[in-house]
């Protein structure tokens, strides 16, 4: 247990539109079950995980496999119109993958690169979410 890395951010439910952004540029709709400041986990089919990981196998060429998003925060919390917002690309890891269903799983993603501008955003979202959730 000594080497056993813990969560040290919150997690909190949230439901965001993210999209995958694949290697032809185009964009899947995945969504997102939680959030903390160090990535996000998100449900997908099953087929989409199989593509992106066959035989769960999250490294690539000896790295870990790294994807892009487009994470769409709302321009105020409570929102009704999800579209409305600020889009944040980011750079992920996948970290973990566990079947929810027959069709559906869940991805763990965290968060590798973003600009300094999106960053920022995303860190002030985050401070709102956890203001208003409490």
């Amino acid at each position: 247990m000594g080497d056993m890395k813990r969560r040290v951010s919150v997690r909190m439910d949230v439901d965001l539109l993210a999209y995958l952004l694949d290697e032809q540029g185009r964009e899947i709709l995945l969504k997102t079950q939680n959030i903390s400041e160090d990535g996000l986990s998100v449900e997908c089919s099953t087929a989409l995980r199989d593509r992106l990981t066959p035989h769960d196998d999250f490294i690539h060429e000896g790295k870990p496999l790294e994807i892009k998003l487009l994470l769409i925060i709302p321009s105020e919390l409570g929102s009704k119109i999800r579209e409305e917002g600020h889009p944040l690309s980011v750079g992920c890891h996948i970290i973990y993958s566990r079947r929810i269903s027959q069709s559906s799983c869940r991805l763990g993603l965290k968060f590798i690169k973003t600009t300094l501008q999106d960053s920022e955003h995303f860190a002030l979202f985050m401070q709102k979410l956890l203001v208003f959730s409490f």
